[in-house]
């Protein structure tokens, strides 16, 4: 599990925080909401998706 966890930090990280901020400059505008909702929403959208992804690379091995 270690390994995986390293794995997911050196090549999904990166990835997963550009993903992060593009969701915090769109969401706002597309949605009309204000800031603190979608940093709410992005927040756990960014947990979801981490760990799935991690759970995924676990699963069926590193990527």
């Amino acid at each position: 599990m270690k390994q995986v966890l390293l794995n997911f930090f050196k090549k999904r990280l990166p990835w997963n925080i550009l993903n992060f901020i593009i969701l915090f400059t769109i969401l706002p505008s597309i949605l009309n909401v204000d800031l603190q909702t979608s940093l709410m929403v992005g927040s756990i959208v960014f947990i979801v998706v981490g760990l799935i992804e991690i759970i995924a690379m676990a699963l069926w091995g590193r990527k």
